[in-house]
């Protein structure tokens, strides 16, 4: 098994975690919950295609309260990368406090089927301020007649599907004849009831938001985000033929509290590797080739130096004194004869 685990010195494969955001108009201090957004990005610096297959994620809450959420699928999706591809997905998380913790890992294959895994870096999860209401037990129904007969529709279509043996999913936010209140409410119930520890079947009470509504089962649970919009969506997925990720239900999450690599030094310090391979005293190279690669060398170097990497050793080399040196040389020949 190999794991690629969070730094930001060059490696194959990358999972960067950004743009948290907290959302007020989904979070309910007052009922105790509370509602994150995040990106999270995918890098394949690697020479083969690897395929993302599922998550897992570690989320802590302020009580110190630790729950595991294990997916199939990466938003959705088990989407390949080929080399040199990025890849992002938004999502979301709710807590019960207004403060948590979140760490991730993501598991993938090769081209040759051999099974990996990337970690993300430790991340806070914070409202902008402390909140100290009184938790009270949400009231949480669907209380509009039409919203619920349409409802209990998706949800009987959706169940002959899964009594069909097919693949199929309903998103909240796109469920028709149900007014957008509605649409809303059943986002925050699921909110309330998410369910972290999934096992390969998981039930979906609905029959507690409303007299009628039937419960059905599901493989995954995902949360959804509009990268635009900003409009939280929850995914309910049944897979009919399910990617084995058990390594990933074994595999224990470290707690690595460092900070979040930065996808441009990350890409700086993989191009600023690339270009300590090019051999710029190669006689093939024709002199506008050369003093290119040269003047891409030293400002990759420079723009690293200003990030002020930690452990990575980005020193003078035999190749990068070349490069300063033919820069100079070009420099000398532009510049004016003073005794002519």
């Amino acid at each position: 098994m190999v794991i690629f685990r969070p730094t930001i010195k060059p490696q194959e494969v990358f999972a960067v975690v950004g743009l948290v955001q907290y959302l007020p108009e989904y979070s309910e201090p007052e009922t105790g919950l509370f509602v994150w957004s995040y990106t999270v990005r995918f890098a394949n610096f690697g020479d083969q295609p690897i395929q993302l297959l599922g998550q897992k994620w570690l989320l802590r809450d302020e009580g110190g309260n630790v729950r595991k959420v294990m997916i199939a699928s990466v938003g959705g999706l088990q989407p390949t990368l080929q080399p040199g591809d990025t890849y992002a997905y938004e999502s979301g998380v709710p807590l019960p406090t207004p403060r948590g913790d979140m760490t991730g890992a993501f598991g993938f294959c090769t081209a040759n089927d051999a099974p990996s895994i990337i970690e993300t870096r430790h991340f806070e999860l914070q409202a902008p301020e402390a909140i100290s209401a009184r938790i009270k037990q949400p009231h949480l129904s669907l209380d509009n007649t039409q919203d619920v007969s349409a409802f209990a529709s998706h949800l009987t279509q959706y169940k002959n599907d899964v009594y069909q043996n097919r693949d199929t999913e309903l998103r909240i936010s796109n469920l028709k004849n149900i007014s957008l209140a509605g649409r809303h409410r059943i986002i925050r119930y699921l909110l309330h009831i998410f369910h972290f520890n999934q096992n390969k079947k998981t039930v979906v009470a609905f029959r507690k938001l409303a007299r009628g509504l039937p419960s059905i089962a599901a493989c995954e649970i995902f949360i959804t985000n509009a990268p635009r919009s900003h409009k939280l969506d929850i995914v309910i997925k049944w897979w009919r033929h399910r990617e084995d990720i058990d390594f990933l239900r074994t595999y224990d999450i470290g707690n690595n509290t460092s900070a979040e690599p930065n996808l441009t030094q990350i890409r700086l310090l993989a191009a600023y590797e690339a270009l300590q391979k090019i051999d710029l005293s190669d006689p093939t190279l024709t002199n506008s080739d050369r003093l290119r690669l040269a003047s891409r060398l030293v400002g990759t170097y420079q723009r690293l130096q200003k990030q002020n990497l930690q452990g990575v050793e980005i020193g003078s080399t035999p190749q990068l004194r070349l490069a300063h040196r033919i820069l100079k040389a070009n420099q000398r020949l532009k510049r004016p004869d003073k005794n002519p």
